[in-house]
């Protein structure tokens, strides 16, 4: 089976330079817990979980709308094929210890979310 066949496509992303505040308010919208950061030409850039908000409004002693995705993302990025195998997003997900892995393609662009 394949990456494509199971990953989800309704991916909300940010960019580098969106703050936290607008992230959490996208979190909440979308019910989720994750989101990828693409730059200006669509590849990803680097992941903001919800953890990673948390963490970094406690810890900096700024507003969230005063902190950027790029002061906080996740990088390098750990990310997978669409044509992959279902079982090699598995191995890297458990080698990485990630529960949620972005879905490039060959060009690095976002194309959705395991």
């Amino acid at each position: 089976m394949k990456v494509k066949e199971i990953m989800s496509t309704n991916v909300h992303a940010c960019r580098p330079d969106s703050d936290l505040a607008g992230i959490s308010k996208l979190m909440w919208d979308y019910d989720c817990g994750f989101v990828p950061v693409v730059d200006a030409s669509g590849q990803l850039a680097g992941t903001v979980t919800d953890r990673d908000i948390c963490v970094a409004t406690a810890t900096r002693r700024r507003l969230p709308e005063h902190i950027s995705a790029a002061e906080v993302m996740s990088t390098p990025v750990r990310a997978v094929l669409a044509d992959d195998t279902v079982s090699a997003a598995l191995e890297t997900m458990k080698k990485f210890q990630l529960r949620r892995l972005p879905v490039i393609d060959e060009f690095g662009h976002l194309r959705g979310v395991l």
